[in-house]
């Protein structure tokens, strides 16, 4: 009898067994999707921000010292004695900036106007005992009768001494007056005299004891007067005589007037190859400046003043319409017509679309 049970349960593991193998595969189903935050990089945006949109031109100028002089010695192979003056120097017209060594002509001169001083005190005095003398002799000769005049001297007869000692006197001024021109002169031929109001802006390197040269420049004066920044552009009407500019150079920035170039002597207008010509008057001289040094000057051609502006890289066309790009409230970037106005120096004036502190997506 267990023989039996136990043969029953071995049947109907067995049938169990193969049945399961007999039954189909389970469908298997997709999984669910996994809704998760945006992961990619940020955009980057900008403000709608109030200010100035200027359009501005800029105008390069170079240094030009409109009136100068460049002095030479007359004279060559001779000692230079002196130099008077230094780079930044302020002279005068008739100044003396430099000489050669002068021997005794400093001395002549001084013997010689000397003597002059003497010759025209004895000539003062001897024209003084002139009319002196024939005023006495008139008196006298009133108080006679006609006979007794025709044996007097008359006032010619008695002034005549006087008259060759004053014109022997009057011959040696005229020669001491030649002897000291001659003298100035030769001194004047050693010296190096200013000639113009200005500032000394060259003097050329020599040690004591050097001897002059007459092909060398030795020193120049600049008019600071006459002195400007000159720049010029295609555009007329940049500037007007009266505008008060700053020329900005490499190393420092200078306030400048603009004048009219007839100011120099200079006829305005058009050059001939279609440029025009402006002239900027420092205010205070700079004497360091040297000719062909270079500055510029920037002008305001157009200007939208405390107008709404965006940066141009935010500005976007589709066709010939402006727009910008921005997130809306879904997170999701949108695009927005605009309308702009002037476009300068990176900036686009925002004429409407958008206010300010509205923010923009430029990437």
């Amino acid at each position: 009898m267990k023989r039996w049970k136990l043969g029953a349960l071995i049947c109907a593991g067995l049938f169990l067994w193969n049945g399961c193998a007999l039954l189909p595969e389970e469908e298997e189903l997709p999984r669910a999707p996994v809704i998760s935050p945006y992961e990619g990089d940020p955009y980057t945006t900008c403000t709608v921000e109030r200010g100035d949109v200027l359009e501005t031109e800029r105008v390069d100028c170079s240094y030009l010292a409109v009136k100068e002089e460049t002095l030479r010695f007359a004279l060559g192979g001779e000692q230079i004695e002196e130099v008077f003056v230094q780079v930044g120097s302020i002279v005068k017209a008739g100044d003396v900036l430099a000489e050669l060594s002068m021997g005794t002509i400093a001395e002549d001169i001084e013997a010689c106007e000397d003597s002059i001083e003497l010759l025209e005190l004895q000539l003062s005095h001897g024209e003084t005992d002139r009319a002196l003398a024939a005023k006495q002799q008139q008196n006298y000769r009133n108080t006679l009768s006609p006979e007794e005049r025709k044996q007097t001297q008359t006032v010619g007869e008695v002034t005549g001494p006087y008259d060759s000692e004053n014109e022997r006197l009057s011959d040696e001024l005229t020669v001491a007056y030649e002897r000291l021109e001659e003298l100035k002169e030769k001194q004047k031929e050693r010296q190096l005299i200013a000639t113009i109001d200005g500032a000394v802006t060259m003097i050329a390197p020599y040690e004591p004891g050097d001897l002059s040269s007459k092909t060398t420049d030795f020193i120049t004066v600049s008019d600071s007067s006459t002195s400007a920044f000159i720049g010029n552009s295609r555009e007329q009407d940049l500037f007007e005589p009266g505008d008060e500019v700053v020329l900005t150079s490499k190393t420092a920035e200078y306030a400048a007037t603009v004048v009219s170039p007839k100011e120099f002597g200079i006829e305005g207008g058009e050059s001939a190859n279609g440029y025009y010509y402006y002239y900027f008057k420092l205010d205070n001289p700079e004497y360091e400046l040297e000719e062909g040094d270079s500055a510029s000057v920037s002008v305001v051609t157009q200007e939208a003043r405390d107008v709404l502006w965006l940066p141009d890289t935010a500005i976007h066309y589709k066709g010939e319409t402006p727009i910008v790009y921005y997130e809306n409230e879904d997170g999701i970037r949108d695009i927005k017509e605009i309308e702009i106005g002037l476009s300068a120096d990176h900036r686009v004036e925002i004429v409407s679309g958008l206010s300010e502190g509205d923010h923009v997506i430029l990437s």
